[in-house]
C-alpha cells in the first residue's frame, strides 16, 4: 500500500501489478493560489522471498491559472532508485532521505491542454489541440508557472 498526503488530506491505496499507486484528490478552488505539497510513502513489504524496500517521495505540485477552470491530472515521471530510497554517505555514515523533487518532471493534463514542468516549476513545453509548443508561449493560453505566482 502507498499512503498519499496532500496538505493533510490522506489516502491509502493498493499498488497495482506494476508497483504503482494512484490517488485522486479534490481541492477547493482557492487552494490553487497557494503552494501544494504531495508526499507519497511506501512502507515496504516482504512476499515469500521477495523484499521490497520502503520509499517516500515529497514534491511540490506545479499548477497554473488554467487549473482554476479545467479539471487536471498531475503525473510524475519515474523515480530513480536514489530518489526512492535516498543515499548513504560512507564518509559521514549518514543516510540521506530523498530530496524535495519532482522526479523526471511533472505533467499537468487538462485534456485539450497538457503542460510539462521541470524543477523549479518551469513550463518546458505544452500541447494545445495536438500541437507541441515551447513553454515560453504558455502565457498565451493563460498559463503562468509558479515562477510568476
Amino acid at each position: 500500500m502507498v499512503l498519499f498526503n496532500l496538505n493533510n488530506q490522506q489516502q491509502s491505496v493498493n499498488v497495482d501489478s506494476n508497483g504503482q499507486g494512484t490517488a485522486t484528490f479534490t481541492l477547493p478552488i482557492l487552494t490553487l493560489f497557494t503552494s501544494q505539497t504531495l508526499q507519497a510513502s511506501y512502507e515496504g513489504a516482504t512476499l515469500k522471498s521477495d523484499i521490497f524496500e520502503s520509499s517516500q517521495f515529497l514534491a511540490p505540485l506545479y499548477t497554473n491559472f488554467d487549473n482554476l477552470i479545467f479539471v487536471a491530472t498531475l503525473t510524475f515521471g519515474t523515480l530513480s532508485h536514489q530518489q526512492q530510497t535516498g543515499t548513504f554517505n560512507p564518509t559521514t555514515g549518514v543516510f540521506i532521505l530523498p530530496s524535495f523533487n519532482t522526479a523526471q518532471g511533472e505533467s499537468n493534463n487538462m485534456g485539450v491542454l497538457n503542460f510539462h514542468y521541470d524543477d523549479p516549476g518551469t513550463i518546458t513545453t505544452f500541447e494545445d489541440f495536438g500541437f507541441t509548443l515551447p513553454g515560453s508561449l504558455a502565457f498565451k493560453v493563460g498559463a503562468y508557472g509558479p515562477e510568476f505566482m
